[in-house]
């Protein structure tokens, strides 16, 4: 016995031809449409026969929420041969077995006016706030763009998303402009005496696509949640995350649809129901997946209680590099931030310790954006001051390069953190219990400055 099937379904509410033809041919397939959901459309299995269908809008409920003219309109159709299959927002569906039956609808001009206004109540009003919903999204990540642009940059999911809200915001101007273009088609044919104008199959290849982009957008957006620098725990923890949001908000949803909640309040009550999903990865040292950031690690040995690397892997500044000294123990990192065609940002970290427990660490991210004024962007929000931290200039020539910058305490304490700038390549370098003295700095700028073109 075959099982109910589910499709989701591109078909417009006022696209009634289309619907009932669509209805009709599943149908003769053997598939008979039992109830529509939020995002799916419900199929039963059935004897495939030729069964017609129509899409009508019902008299609205009174102002008391009577259903009085609405059951007496559905027992007008039964009597005519006509059975309820299920609504749709603000229509009804119907089904009709016979082989000439009797037309559901008499009064063209009257049942396109009703339409009419059934979609201004549903489909052009969830439109509307989706159009300003995308707008005012397309403005908020234009402005963090402009704000951050260092993580901006780095991200291509983050410069997918203003790109993402552009064509959603497109797509629901489009899907008004064309439901407009419908009306009018429609109301010149029921005055000729026709009945409502047939929608453009290929209005269903852009509600497909429009699916795609929603689907792609909300990715997007949880992308950028996603810190690079551990990605493999990371994207396991946002599937799971996702996961478990998408079955909650099914769970949620329908039980607050069958207490009557309105659209409004099942909407809010899913936006909830997000953010508190999302919430946790917002906190700092949550890592619940930490096993799997250490899964890569290279071979190791243990000395004096820790891990140390047994095959240091090359970097472009080391430790030993830089003072001229042995270091036997060594433990090396390298994670990518980031990469994108504007920029891509690696962080290359060292611990190193000496047999009689000298020990030295040194971190340096390297950040290269060819564009200038894309470098300059990311430069200067680097450079803004925080609440407790703020950066001053500093001589750049031992370094060879164009600007430095070290970072100071409010109180004027140095810190052993210096942004080091040629054009085209930033570099944040950090060191802890090794003092940058001008030949150190000489080293450091010849190992992290950028290879010059040849001419």
């Amino acid at each position: 016995m075959k099982r109910a099937a589910y499709r989701a379904e591109t078909l417009s509410p006022f696209d009634l031809q289309g619907t009932e033809e669509h209805l009709s041919a599943m149908a003769a397939q053997g598939w008979r449409l039992e109830s529509i959901g939020r995002f799916f459309w419900k199929y039963r299995p059935a004897e495939p026969a030729a069964v017609h269908y129509a899409v009508t809008a019902p008299p609205a409920a009174g102002e008391d929420g009577d259903l009085g003219d609405r059951l007496y309109f559905e027992e007008l159709c039964a009597a005519a041969g006509w059975e309820k299959v299920t609504d749709w927002a603000a229509l009804q569906i119907y089904a009709n077995g016979a082989e000439n039956p009797v037309p559901l609808e008499t009064d063209e001009p009257l049942r396109l006016e009703t339409i009419h206004q059934s979609m201004r109540r549903t489909y052009l009003r969830d439109r509307r706030n989706q159009l300003l919903c995308y707008g005012g999204l397309l403005l908020l990540t234009l402005g963090q763009v402009f704000r951050f642009p260092r993580a901006h940059f780095l991200s291509a999911l983050g410069l997918a998303l203003p790109l993402f809200c552009l064509l959603s915001l497109l797509g629901e101007a489009y899907a008004i402009a064309g439901y407009f273009r419908w009306l009018r088609r429609s109301r010149r044919r029921v005055e000729e005496g026709g009945v409502p104008a047939p929608v453009s199959r290929h209005y269903r290849v852009l509600s497909r696509l429009s699916g795609i982009l929603m689907v792609l957008l909300f990715l997007a957006q949880l992308g950028t949640l996603v810190p690079l620098s551990r990605p493999s725990g990371w994207t396991a923890l946002v599937a799971v995350l996702s996961a478990v949001c998408v079955v909650v908000f099914w769970l949620l949803d329908g039980a607050l649809k069958r207490r009557g909640a309105s659209r409004e309040i099942r909407a809010a009550a899913g936006l909830l129901l997000v953010v508190l999903c999302l919430l946790p990865a917002g906190f700092e040292g949550f890592r619940p997946f930490e096993f799997l950031d250490e899964a890569g690690a290279p071979p190791s040995y243990v000395w004096n209680g820790e891990n140390w690397d047994l095959e240091p892997q090359p970097l472009p500044l080391t430790v030993e590099e830089l003072t001229g000294e042995d270091w036997p123990h060594v433990r090396r990192r390298t994670v990518s931030q980031g990469r994108t065609p504007f920029a891509s940002e690696t962080s290359y970290s060292e611990a190193a310790s000496r047999e009689d427990g000298t020990y030295a660490y040194l971190s340096c991210a390297v950040l290269d954006a060819p564009n200038a004024w894309v470098c300059r962007r990311i430069l200067e929000d680097m450079l803004k001051p925080s609440q407790f931290f703020l950066f001053r200039p500093e001589e750049p020539g031992p370094w060879g390069a164009e600007e430095v910058y070290r970072r100071f305490y409010r109180s004027g304490e140095p810190c052993s953190e210096w942004i080091v700038f040629w054009p085209g390549r930033i570099v944040t370098l950090y060191a802890e219990e090794l003092e940058l003295t001008p030949e150190r700095q000489a080293v450091a700028g010849a190992g992290l400055a950028p290879e010059e073109e040849p001419s």
